[in-house]
């Protein structure tokens, strides 16, 4: 089997959202849409089976920061 690299230096990093995640995602939800999301419904929506929630990371000097989700 083939070995992945690693990802380019700089590139975004995808990978599920965990509960951990709420507060920086809710951030992000609050200045991206004028009817965001409330705290409860997203935490909801982690639970889901049906419901498939990735944050986007980029490095830097303080290691990874989240800067977007997707939800779909």
């Amino acid at each position: 089997m083939r070995k992945l690299k690693d990802p380019p230096q700089g590139a975004f990093q995808l990978r599920p959202m965990t509960s951990a995640d709420l507060p920086r995602v809710m951030e992000i939800e609050q200045v991206a849409f004028r009817n965001p999301w409330s705290r409860d419904l997203l935490a909801r929506e982690l639970g889901h089976d049906w419901s498939t929630i990735l944050v986007a990371e980029e490095p830097g000097l303080r290691g990874m920061t989240l800067v977007g989700f997707v939800i779909f």
